[in-house]
Formats: structure tokens, sequence, C-alpha cells
């Protein structure tokens, strides 16, 4: 018995929405007119996007290791934190005079048009990538913010790296003047080292000079093993400046908005509403006639 009652109902249903199709079919129409007119009217926004690689400074290890090591000159963490800063943002928007973007920025409207994130490297000891993007209303003025971004980052990272590579400089030269001053004992030392046909007398003396001259050879070689360290720590992939691992990409098309998607959505609500409006208008005419015509109802 309910099984019946149920199919009669949606029947009857059924029956009420297939005699409201021109009402639907309005509804829908509405609604495409509001997807295409949002549409229309919404600025289109356009995405450039970059790979950062932060920049590299080698590092010697101390007494005793050789091993040369690279360190970024900024966490990529804070380097991403730097992106989404509103103080460096606000940079950005007043060397390449965007006034739109300045005023947003101050009035608290606009609070992150660089958006930037870390991507993992695939090696274990790589550090990881910036993904760098900046939306603006125009290609161009995307492609030149970004551009004026990398150049705002790197003029950055390059104070703080310089102190660190002149450190490595002046270790170099002082580590070569060393080398120079034992190149040159080493040779008075080799003329001193002569123990074919001498007196007994000087062979103590060559004896002791032949140790020193040993010594002194493993202090050559030392100093030599530390410049090239250096030499090498001072040299890429070691010491880099921050930098892009492609050039920026911006697309010719807008990422926003996303106008297919605004009038599939517009259209889907409108007949959703528009099923709404015929199921309750047709509740309420029917509760309507059986409250002025209760015989026929209770016939």
């Amino acid at each position: 018995m309910n099984s019946n009652d149920d199919e009669i109902s949606l029947l009857d249903l059924w029956d009420t929405l297939i005699g409201a199709w021109k009402t639907l079919l309005a509804f829908l129409a509405v609604g495409i007119a509001l997807g295409v007119g949002i549409g229309m009217l919404s600025p289109s926004v356009y995405q450039a996007t970059a790979l950062i690689q932060v920049g590299q400074v080698g590092q010697v290890g101390q007494v005793g290791q050789v091993n040369v090591t690279r360190q970024p000159v900024e966490s990529p963490l804070l380097a991403v934190e730097r992106l989404r800063s509103l103080t460096f943002q606000q940079r950005i928007a007043e060397a390449t005079t965007d006034q739109d973007w300045i005023n947003a920025i101050r009035s608290g409207a606009d609070a992150g048009r660089i958006q930037a994130q870390l991507v993992r490297a695939t090696q274990a000891d790589a550090s990881p990538l910036i993904e760098l993007k900046v939306r603006a209303p125009s290609r161009e003025q995307a492609k030149m913010q970004t551009e004026a971004t990398l150049a705002e980052l790197v003029r950055i990272h390059n104070e703080f790296a310089q102190p660190r590579i002149d450190n490595l400089r002046s270790e170099l030269a002082s580590n070569r003047e060393q080398l120079e001053a034992s190149q040159m004992r080493l040779n008075k030392l080799s003329q001193l080292a002569v123990v074919d046909r001498v007196p007994d007398a000087r062979f103590n003396q060559i004896m002791l000079a032949n140790m020193m001259l040993t010594q002194m050879q493993a202090e050559v070689f030392a100093v030599r093993s530390t410049i090239s360290m250096y030499e090498t720590a001072l040299q890429s992939p070691l010491t880099q400046p921050t930098r892009t691992i492609e050039p920026v990409f911006a697309p010719a098309h807008p990422v926003s908005p996303a106008r297919l998607m605004m009038l599939v959505v517009a259209a889907m609500a409108a007949a959703m509403l528009g099923v709404l409006w015929v199921l309750v208008r047709s509740a309420w005419l029917n509760a309507r006639r059986a409250k002025q015509h209760p015989e026929q109802s209770m016939g």
C-alpha cells in the first residue's frame, strides 16, 4: 500500500515538473544569463610562475677535516615567508609603479598577489626549490612583476652572501701567501739536505735538515690541499647566486575567472531553484485548493 502511494506521489511530482517545463526553462535561462554576465564582468587574472633555487655559498671544513660543503644564503622556508610578506610585496609594487596594487596593500584589500611555496627536491642533500606565482590583471604585468620579485630576492641574497664569499677569498689569499713562504723555506732546506760526501761533523745538521724538510713538505701539501678546497668552495655549484631553474612562464590565457565553471554552476543552481519553486508552488496550490473545497479532497 505504501509502495503504491509512493509511486503515485512520484508520478504526480513528475507530472507537475513536466507541466511546468516553461517555468523550469525560464529559470535555466536566467541562470545561464547570470553565469555569462558574472563571467564577463569578472576581471581576468593572469599568472606567471617561476622555480627559484636559493643561492649557495661553499664552506670549508674545520682544521683536520678535508671536506667542502655548501649552505644556502637563506633558509628556503624564510625566503618563502619573505616573499609572502606585505612589506616585500609593497616594494615590488612600488618598483613596478603599480598604484592599484599599492593602494590594495595599504588598505588591506590585497593580502597576497605574490604566492610562494616550497617544492621538495628529488635529491636528499639538495635544498628545496621555491615555486613563485605572481598574479596580475595582464600577462605582461604578471611577468614583469615576477621578474622584479626575482631581482629583489637576488639582491637581498647577494647582500647575505657577500660577507661569506669575502671571507672565503680572504682565507684563500692568506693560504696562498703561506704557500709561497713555505715553498721558499722548502727550497732552502732542499739545498741543505745533502748527504753525499759530507764530514761527520755536519751529519747531525743534515739529518735535522732532512727531518725539517719532511715536515715542510707535509706543510706545503696541507696548504695546497686547503687552497684547493677554498678554490672549490668558491666555484659553482658550491657557490652560486639565487636563480631560476627555467625562465619565467606566463601563459597567454587567464587563470581566473573560470567562466565555463561559473556557467555550469549557475545553470545547475538555477535548475535546482526552479524545481524547488515549482514543487513548493504546486504544494501550496494543492493545499489552498483542498482548503477551499474540502469535499473534493475527501472524495
